[in-house]
């Protein structure tokens, strides 16, 4: 009986948390509501890669997150950014999600240029393997993914970006699509705070409306607080900055499923 039920929840959660699950990663981005996509963050290799195109070093990052404090149903997700200079940057993400009855494993590689000094592009392949092993009912699904997005810096204070991406998923030769444009914004007003803004639409969903705000407490500590419309959620969390290992934590409360957390840590080679 548990088994049924767990696999009915990972379904469930998987149907109204899609772009939550797989197309995001990072503790920073769960603790701004997923809010992210205009942030120059290694994490933004999973939803919006253009943005990864600022980062000029080496950098690789691990996640694990827990949703609604159910060991089944926990994600962990490994990013790698390796930078070429003037030929772009090159992203690579593994994530897992769910257990031995229902999983979904995403493979994902991303290329990311910027076309001048305040502008980048970015084109990203994905394949999503969604397996379901139960007694009765055993399925196997590919979903193959392409993302295309775009950042620029207005000024100092305010960036811009917005992504799209498309999904085919082919099942018993029948062929169901998937669309998401998204558009977000990230703003300065002061150096040590950052609000960041991002609405987006999918295929068959209500539009979302995503924000969060991040506020540099002293100078390796940072506080988070975000909120989410579709579904209703509040989220917080921390980060800390070390020399070379970034360190987050976040907690979030879903209106109809409960508590969720996670942590991440990512490593930046100085030297690359």
């Amino acid at each position: 009986m548990r088994q049924y039920l767990l696999l009915i929840l990972a379904l469930i959660s998987f149907n109204n948390l899609l772009s939550q699950n797989l197309n995001y990663s990072g503790a920073r981005a769960q603790s701004l509501a997923y809010s992210t996509g205009a942030s120059i963050s290694l994490w933004n290799i999973s939803n919006n890669p253009s943005t990864t195109a600022f980062i000029e070093n080496t950098a690789i990052g691990i996640d694990a997150k827990n949703d609604f404090m159910i060991r089944e149903l926990s994600t962990a997700s490994l990013v790698l950014l390796l930078p070429f200079n003037t030929y772009g940057n090159y992203g690579f993400s593994l994530q897992h999600f769910g257990y031995s009855s229902f999983n979904e494993t995403k493979l994902a590689m991303s290329f990311s240029k910027r076309l001048t000094n305040s502008t980048s592009v970015s084109l990203q392949l994905s394949d999503n393997i969604q397996k379901i092993n139960s007694d009765e009912f055993k399925s196997t699904e590919h979903e193959i993914g392409i993302n295309i997005g775009m950042f620029t810096k207005l000024n100092s204070k305010i960036h811009l970006a917005s992504y799209y991406n498309f999904q085919k998923n082919i099942n018993d030769g029948s062929i169901s699509n998937i669309q998401e444009l998204a558009l977000a914004i990230s703003w300065f007003p002061i150096s040590d705070l950052n609000i960041l803004m991002e609405i987006s639409k999918q295929t068959n969903t209500n539009i979302s409306l995503r924000g969060g705000i991040e506020y540099k407490i002293v100078n390796r500590l940072f506080v988070r607080l975000g909120m989410s419309s579709e579904p209703y959620s509040v989220t917080i969390g921390l980060g800390l900055v070390f020399k070379n290992l970034n360190i987050d934590i976040s907690f979030a409360n879903n209106q109809y499923l409960g508590a969720s957390s996670g942590i991440s840590g990512n490593y930046i080679f100085r030297n690359n």
